[in-house]
């Protein structure tokens, strides 16, 4: 199972992407649909999410900002931005960051469900690396 945080000041968004995921499909589990960057922060220290799905423009920081600090806090974390914006610059500082995927709205179900799904194959991917890692180290099961 794999735990996502929502970060989007729409509420329309946020709503219509909690209805139409078909989350168990995808093995995800919403931790928390947040309106803004500070409250996501706040949620990510009560349960820390492996996948984070935020817009760029939000009020206070923008979702850029949020996904600079949330790295900070859990560099493992896979990133996605939604955004309204087809700005080459935030596409480049998304890029800067780590972000695995740049989604317009609107976008279809489809679109973002294949998304989801190339967020947890790199959460995989990370989890086996750190598996590799901690065996090398003495750390782990071995």
């Amino acid at each position: 199972m794999y735990k996502l945080l929502l970060v989007d000041d729409e509420p329309i968004i946020r709503e219509g992407l909690e209805r139409i995921i078909d989350w168990e499909k995808l093995d995800l589990k919403l931790t928390a649909s947040c309106p803004n960057a500070i409250a996501a922060l706040d949620s990510m220290t009560d349960d820390m999410p492996d996948i984070l799905l935020t817009d760029i423009r939000l009020p206070g920081m923008t979702g850029l900002e949020l996904v600079q600090r949330a790295v900070t806090l859990h560099p493992m974390l896979q990133t996605l931005i939604l955004s309204g914006h087809d700005t080459f610059q935030y596409a480049q500082q998304a890029l800067k960051y780590g972000v695995i995927e740049y989604l317009l709205k609107p976008c279809s179900q489809k679109e973002m469900e294949e998304a989801l799904l190339r967020a947890c194959q790199a959460v995989d991917r990370q989890r086996k690396a750190g598996c590799r890692s901690d065996r090398l180290h003495g750390r782990g099961p071995g």
